[in-house]
């Protein structure tokens, strides 16, 4: 088959460099399938640019006009041969326009949803967003994949009928196989960190609905009780003025390690090293950084929200908490029980490498777009 992936939202293409992008781990997955893919990416300027990654598998990053993070491309690029276009769609502005010229070229078109409201913080934004912006009303005329059955579930509520989950993976072909083989004690040394520290990893950007002002909270209380406990903090954002003033008011700048970002290629020395993550988001959809924290051995803590509660079997391969105390002692469990955390950690990796890699998802996304070529063509 022939398959196109489209990611609507604006890209800087260093970015790519810090994540595990969602679309390049499908794409590769449908590559080794055997299948011609095209993935499309939208950035500013005016020079367009094509990364081939193998002969059935390209990158092209396409300048175009944008509002905000929302692209507004013609998508000409869609044309009659095409089997199956999928789209990370989501609230995004030019759905409308992808749809379009599908349908004029008689090809599948799925859309992807991880969210299906606007993610803006502004209240009276994402208000005027929501309602601007008809992807709703367009999805209920489709077969649309859900990323997990939270968001299925809202789309239901919504009278989108017709949905399918397709779960979002870890890219195998992205990660550090041989991350067991690497001394834990020499990881941490680079960092000033010691073998027998107790770490937590909080791999989060620093903005409210990530909660890292509560994250200190959390950490302090640890390290009143035992003070061989250390956090590394991955992220930036708007409160990081805040968290660093706080870091200094609790005392805890010499316990803490700060990076602001850190490229994908080299973040499993981070997960590698800890003890344990920690993830406070009370609204997280999905969490790439979940599954990687579980392929690569490191326990996870996490509020409960759609994405870990959809990830994670509590007790069994990770922990669900309703709060920060809970938070605590289940971190408390983990660094000061190694068999107990040994056991989660093989449960962890376990389950990410039989329910969480991209091959799955895409023969899910073939066999769907497979049965709508019969009601088009």
């Amino acid at each position: 088959m022939k398959i196109q992936i489209i990611a609507l939202g604006m890209t800087d293409q260093s970015h790519r460099k810090f994540y595990n992008t969602q679309d390049m781990g499908l794409g590769r997955a449908l590559a080794d399938m055997g299948h011609c893919v095209d993935m499309y990416s939208f950035i500013k300027g005016d020079t367009d640019e094509t990364v081939e990654f193998a002969e059935n598998l390209h990158m092209h990053y396409l300048h175009s006009k944008s509002f905000g993070f929302h692209s507004l491309h013609s998508c000409d690029f869609i044309t009659s041969d095409v089997d199956g276009v999928i789209v990370f769609s989501d609230n995004q502005m030019n759905f409308k326009q992808v749809r379009k010229v599908c349908q004029k070229n008689h090809v599948v078109c799925l859309p992807y949803i991880g969210a299906l409201g606007s993610h803006n913080t502004s209240s009276l934004k994402k208000m005027l967003l929501d309602i601007l912006i008809p992807n709703i009303r367009y999805y209920r005329k489709m077969t649309v994949m859900a990323k997990t059955p939270n968001v299925k579930k809202q789309m239901e509520s919504e009278q989108i009928k017709d949905v399918i989950v397709a779960p979002c993976c870890l890219d195998l072909a992205a990660v550090h196989e041989d991350y067991e083989k690497e001394d834990v004690g020499k990881l941490r040394e680079e960092i000033g960190f010691k073998e027998n520290q107790k770490v937590i990893l909080f791999l989060a950007r620093l903005i409210d609905e990530k909660h890292p002002l509560e994250m200190l909270d959390i950490f302090a209380e640890l390290s009143k009780k035992d003070d061989s406990y250390r956090l590394i903090s991955i992220g930036k954002g708007e409160l990081q003025p805040e968290f660093e003033k706080k870091m200094d008011d609790l005392g805890l700048r010499d316990k803490v390690y700060r990076i602001e970002s850190i490229e994908n290629s080299q973040v499993w020395k981070f997960y590698r090293m800890s003890d344990v993550m920690v993830n406070l988001n009370r609204v997280e959809i999905f969490g790439m950084a979940i599954l990687e924290a579980m392929y690569y051995g490191c326990p996870v803590v996490a509020r409960r929200a759609p994405g870990p509660e959809y990830i994670l079997t509590s007790g069994q391969d990770g922990f669900l908490c309703d709060n920060s105390m809970q938070i605590s002692e289940y971190v408390e469990k983990l660094c000061n029980t190694p068999e107990y955390r040994e056991e989660i950690v093989q449960n962890a990796h376990r389950r990410i490498m039989q329910d969480f890699t991209w091959k799955s998802t895409a023969e899910i996304m073939l066999k769907t777009i497979e049965a709508k070529q019969k009601d088009i063509k």
